[in-house]
C-alpha cells in the first residue's frame, strides 16, 4: 500500500509539472505571437502611436511615432485648466482625452513629403466616455496648418456620430458630409474598448471597415472622380479632434493608432486586433 501511495504521489507531481509546463508554453507562445506580429505589422507603417511614453500630467506631451518615420505628434490645446484636468495616460493603455470642452488633440505635421498615396489603412483602439456628441478618433488630411489648430477636411477619418454610430470617411468633404462615407448606428459603445480598422483603395474606389477584427461594411465608387479622398499627399495626422471649431472632440481613451499607406488584408487586420485584444480586455477570436 505504501509503495502504491508513493507511486500515486509521484504521478500527481509529474502531472502537475506537465500542466505547469503546458501553461508556461502557452503563455510563451502568446508572447511570441504578440512580438512576432508587432514586428511584422510594424513594417510598412506610415505612423504608429502607442502612447506608452507620455507624461501623465504634462500639458506639452509628445506621442512618439514608433514606426521609425519620426512623425511624432504634439498635444495642442491642453495648456491650462480645466482642459487638462482629466487628460492623462491610462496606465499604458492609451491616452484619455478630457471630457471638458476645449479643442485639443495630438497632431503631427508630416515634416517629410511622403508623396501621393492611393491606398491607406487606419486602425485604432477607442473607449469613448461619452457618445452624446460626434467625435473624431483619427483623421489624416492633405491640409494642415503650422500651429496644429485643426483641418478643413479629412481625406481619411474614423470617428462616431451623436448617439454612438460608427462613422468612417474617405472624402474631401467636411465631417459627416462626405459622399464617400458610412455610418453604423449603435456600433460604438461607451466605456468599452473597441478596435476600428478602415482600409481604402483609391484606385479601385473600394474600402472595407472592420470592428474587432471582423468586417462590418464596405465602400465602393470612391475614386478621385467620385469625390473619394484618395489619392492624396498626407500632411497632417490628427488624433482626438479633426475640426478647428473644436466641436468634434473625442471624449474618452484612444490607444494603439496604426496608419499604413497600403490596404491590409483581412488576415492582417485580424492579427492587428489579436495583437492588442488581451491588453484591452477582449478575447482573441
Amino acid at each position: 500500500m505504501v509503495v502504491i501511495s508513493i507511486i500515486g504521489l509521484l504521478a500527481s507531481i509529474i502531472l502537475v509539472s506537465l500542466n505547469s509546463a503546458r501553461q508556461k508554453g502557452s503563455i510563451g507562445a502568446g508572447l511570441e505571437f504578440a512580438a512576432t506580429n508587432y514586428h511584422a505589422l510594424g513594417v510598412g507603417a506610415l505612423a504608429i502611436y502607442n502612447f506608452d511614453d507620455l507624461s501623465p500630467t504634462s500639458a506639452n506631451s509628445t506621442a512618439a511615432d514608433t514606426s521609425g518615420n519620426n512623425f511624432n505628434a504634439s498635444l495642442f490645446g491642453c495648456s491650462s485648466s480645466p482642459y487638462c484636468v482629466d487628460a492623462q495616460t491610462v496606465n499604458g493603455g492609451g491616452y484619455a482625452f478630457a471630457a471638458n470642452s476645449g479643442m485639443f488633440a495630438f497632431k503631427s505635421l508630416l515634416n517629410i513629403n511622403v508623396g501621393s498615396q492611393s491606398q491607406m489603412t487606419i486602425s485604432v483602439w477607442i473607449k469613448p466616455k461619452d457618445v452624446t456628441y460626434s467625435g473624431t478618433a483619427v483623421s489624416v488630411s492633405s491640409n494642415g496648418n503650422s500651429n496644429g489648430g485643426g483641418q478643413n477636411n479629412a481625406n481619411m477619418l474614423v470617428g462616431y456620430l451623436a448617439g454612438g454610430a460608427l462613422y468612417i470617411q474617405s472624402s474631401s468633404g467636411s465631417f459627416s458630409a462626405g459622399s464617400c462615407s458610412l455610418n453604423f448606428p449603435g456600433a460604438i459603445q461607451s466605456n468599452i474598448w473597441q478596435n476600428i480598422t478602415f482600409s481604402m483603395n483609391g484606385t479601385s474606389g473600394n474600402g472595407i471597415v472592420y470592428v474587432n477584427g471582423k468586417q462590418v461594411g464596405t465602400l465602393s465608387g470612391c475614386t478621385s472622380s467620385g469625390n473619394g479622398g484618395l489619392p492624396f499627399t498626407p500632411a497632417l495626422i490628427s488624433i482626438g479632434n479633426a475640426d478647428a471649431a473644436g466641436d468634434l472632440i473625442f471624449k474618452g481613451s484612444i490607444d494603439d493608432v496604426y496608419i499604413y499607406n497600403s490596404v491590409l488584408s483581412a488576415a492582417n487586420v485580424h492579427d492587428l486586433y489579436a495583437m492588442n485584444a488581451t491588453k484591452h480586455g477582449l478575447a482573441v477570436r
